[in-house]
């Protein structure tokens, strides 16, 4: 009784086995590179005309750790004067397709997600575009090691320069400020609005007396 339990058991294990595989094989199988193609046109958010010489450009995205991505360029093109694209790619369907918009100094970034491979898919993308606003910072005394300003760190000492910044029309462009203050053990910095206004030639002026004398950011 126990040989007979024993031989039945073990052909229940090799039927299962031989399951598993035959599934994982099939799973293998459907997830094989497939050719796809996305194409549509990109058009004016606030006209609706199209738009020409922007850069669509799809990225064939891998998750690498919690939300972190890895994203390499499967295929790009500038829109014609019909504001039309239309990419070819190649992949497999666990990895995740990106369609996006490249910015640059007159269109703010859009993105699109789930493209598929093995199939034609069509989208339409709206371009936002950006105006500009011209700002002149002046920092009279900054003896902080280090001030964070746009993406920049800048060493100790008095700053003068002037700069663009981009964004949607009738909208504010938050500047931040920061320090790092040692002797307190913390950063202080200041945010300014700067009004994003089509066609305003003024510039806005920005000055700080000392950078240390600042507030806490929070």
């Amino acid at each position: 009784m126990l040989e007979f339990y024993a031989k039945t058991n073990a052909r229940s294990m090799t039927w299962a086995l031989i399951a598993a595989a035959m599934t994982f094989a099939a799973c293998k199988k459907s997830d094989r590179d497939r050719p796809g193609v996305v194409e549509g046109e990109v058009v004016d958010m606030d006209t609706g005309l199209p738009v020409a010489g922007v850069t669509v450009r799809l990225n064939a995205c891998q998750l690498v750790g919690g939300d972190a991505f890895h994203c390499q360029t499967a295929n790009e093109m500038k829109t014609g004067a019909d504001g039309k694209y239309s990419l070819n790619f190649q992949g497999r369907r666990s990895k995740n397709f990106r369609l996006e918009l490249v910015s640059n100094d007159s269109i703010l970034p859009y993105t699109s997600y789930n493209i598929q491979p093995g199939q034609k898919t069509r989208i339409r993308l709206e371009a936002r575009r950006a105006f500009s606003a011209k700002v002149r910072l002046v920092i009279r005394k900054n003896e902080a090691p280090q001030l964070y300003f746009i993406n920049s760190i800048l060493r100790p000492g008095p700053l003068d320069t002037t700069f663009i910044v981009w964004g949607p029309k009738n909208t504010d462009f938050i500047l931040h400020l920061g320090a790092q203050d040692r002797t307190a053990g913390y950063v202080r910095g200041v945010r300014k609005i700067i009004p994003i206004v089509p066609g305003n030639p003024e510039t806005t002026l920005i000055i700080i007396e000392d950078m240390l004398q600042l507030p806490k950011l929070p």
